[in-house]
C-alpha cells in the first residue's frame, strides 16, 4: 500500500493559484494528484470572499464538489455546499464568490482562458445626432490603418429617454431641491430609471466603462453611478480638467447650454470655485441658443449655425476667454462644415464631446 495517499481536509497546505501563469488574487490551491502538462488530476481550491475566476473554455470534462461556502457562475446560478457540478468539453464559464468557498476539483483536460474584451459603452439618443457626433470624434481620435485597429464600442441609441430639460421642474434648480415636490420627484425618477436601464444594457454587453454624450443628463450622474457597477466618465468634470490646462484661475468662461443644464448648475457646481461662468441673457438664450439646439435636432444644421452666432458674439464681447459648448448639439451647429482639425485647434471653443472622446480613448488604452 506504499502508493496510497491520504489527504486530510484540515491539514491542507495552500499556495497561490498559478495554473494560468500569474497568481490570481484571493485564490489558492492544494494539489492532490495534478499533472500540469496534461491538466489531469485533482486539487482543492480556496477562494476568499470577492474572488473572481478567469473566463475560460474546457477541452475536456471539469467537475467540482463544493465543500464549504458558495460560488456564483457567470449565468447567475448559485452553487452551495454539497453541490457537484459537471462541465462538458467545449463549455465556457467564469465564477465569482461573495462569501468565499472551498472546492474539490477534478480536471480532465486543459482550460483555455479567454482574452478580456475592452469595450466602450456609449449611452446615446440624447440627441441621436450628438451621439453619432461623439462616435465620429472617438474614431478620429483613435484612428487606425485597418478596421481592426479602431476601438471597440457599443452605441445604445436610447432615444426614448424622457426629455431631460422638460423633466426638470421649477424646484429642481439645485441638486438638493430635486425632491421638494411630488411632480419634480416623479419626473426625476422617470429619467433616472430610463438612464439606469440603458446603462444596465451596456453593462450586460460587457462594456468596461460608459460615456454619456449629453450634458444635461449629468444632473442624474450621482444617483446613476450608484446603480451601475462599471465606471461612468463624468463629462463636465472632464471639461473642467481640460479647462484647467487652458485657462488661468478666475478667468471668465462662457457657457452655451440648454436651460435645463443652466438651471441645475451642472457646470456651476464644478467650475464655481475656480472660474467665473458667464451665460447669455434671457433673450439670446430663448431666441438663439434654444432655437439652434432645436434646429440641430430637426436636421436644420445650416440655420442652427447662423442662429447661434449672436449668442457667441455676446460672450466674446463680454471678454470670455473660452466658450463651453455645453449642449452636444452645439458643436454640430458650429463645426458641421469644418474639419476635425478646426475643432481641435479652436482658440475659443471647448467641445465637451471631443473632450469626452479624448478621455474615453485614454481610459480605453489603459
Amino acid at each position: 500500500m506504499g502508493k496510497r495517499k491520504i489527504t486530510k481536509l484540515n491539514q491542507l497546505k495552500f499556495k497561490p493559484f498559478n495554473k494560468y501563469g500569474s497568481p490570481i488574487k484571493g485564490w489558492s490551491w492544494h494539489k492532490i494528484s495534478f499533472n500540469k502538462k496534461t491538466n489531469f488530476g485533482t486539487y482543492v481550491s480556496k477562494l476568499k470572499p470577492g474572488t473572481k475566476t478567469l473566463e475560460h473554455t474546457h477541452s475536456g470534462y471539469e467537475e467540482f464538489l463544493i465543500l464549504k461556502g458558495e460560488i456564483i457562475d457567470s449565468d447567475g446560478k448559485v452553487f452551495k455546499k454539497g453541490d457537484f457540478i459537471t462541465y462538458s468539453p467545449n463549455s465556457r464559464h467564469s465564477s465569482y464568490t461573495k462569501k468565499g468557498c472551498l472546492i474539490l476539483t477534478f480536471m480532465r483536460g486543459h482550460n483555455k482562458t479567454l482574452k478580456k474584451i475592452n469595450m466602450i459603452g456609449i449611452l446615446g439618443g440624447m440627441g441621436t445626432q450628438a451621439g453619432l457626433d461623439f462616435c465620429n470624434k472617438l474614431a478620429i481620435q483613435y484612428r487606425g490603418k485597418i478596421d481592426q485597429d479602431y476601438p471597440l464600442f457599443f452605441l445604445y441609441n436610447k432615444s426614448n429617454i424622457p426629455g431631460r430639460p422638460e423633466s426638470i421642474g421649477k424646484t429642481t434648480g439645485a441638486l438638493s431641491n430635486r425632491f421638494r415636490n411630488i411632480s419634480s420627484k416623479k419626473k426625476y425618477q422617470k429619467v433616472l430609471k430610463s438612464l439606469i436601464d440603458g446603462c444596465k444594457k451596456l453593462e450586460k454587453a460587457k462594456c468596461k466603462f460608459i460615456v454619456i454624450p449629453c450634458n444635461t443628463a449629468h444632473f442624474w450622474f450621482q444617483d446613476l453611478q450608484k446603480k451601475i457597477k462599471i465606471p461612468i466618465i463624468n463629462m463636465p468634470k472632464e471639461v473642467f480638467n481640460h479647462t484647467k490646462k487652458k485657462c488661468k484661475e478666475n478667468s471668465k468662461i462662457g457657457l452655451l447650454a440648454t436651460e435645463g443644464t443652466l438651471k441645475t448648475k451642472v457646470y456651476d457646481k464644478i467650475f464655481d470655485k475656480r472660474y467665473k461662468l458667464f451665460i447669455p441673457n434671457d433673450k439670446l438664450q430663448k431666441q438663439n441658443v434654444n432655437k439652434a439646439i432645436k434646429d440641430v435636432k430637426m436636421g436644420n444644421v445650416k440655420r442652427a449655425s447662423r442662429i447661434i452666432q449672436p449668442a457667441i458674439n455676446y460672450l466674446v464681447k463680454n471678454k470670455c476667454k473660452k466658450i463651453i459648448l455645453g449642449c452636444t448639439e452645439l458643436p454640430i451647429a458650429i463645426f458641421a462644415f469644418k474639419s476635425i482639425s478646426t475643432v481641435k485647434t479652436s482658440k475659443i471653443f471647448l467641445d465637451p464631446n471631443l473632450i469626452l472622446a479624448n478621455a474615453a480613448v485614454k481610459r480605453y488604452k489603459s
